[in-house]
């Protein structure tokens, strides 16, 4: 959008400078010159604003990680002391039924 916006503003310009006096012309082309650095300056920020997207996403699919690898070993426990009681009844049984 932004960029969009100073493609526009720098076509305008570029149309309203097209046939001038040198001093037209200069002036022309120091707003061309201000164009690109505004247009380098946009297309810093919104690098910045990628990356920083990136890094979040990264940090979010990292605790999602976490999150997931606890559960899961949580589950892993449970079932495992779910087959230690039955083990258990199992052997308190055998040992009543002799």
């Amino acid at each position: 959008m932004k960029k969009t916006l100073f493609t526009i503003l720098s076509l305008s310009a570029a149309a309203v400078f097209a046939q001038g006096t040198p001093a037209e012309v200069k002036a022309h082309g120091k707003v061309e010159q201000e164009t690109i650095r505004a247009n380098e300056r946009v297309n810093k920020a919104l690098t910045k604003e990628a990356q920083a997207n990136v890094e979040a996403d990264a940090q979010a699919d990292k605790k999602k990680l976490k999150a997931h690898q606890k559960t899961q070993k949580e589950v892993h426990d449970a079932a495992a002391d779910v087959a230690k009681a039955q083990n258990k009844a199992e052997l308190k049984a055998a040992k009543e039924a002799r």
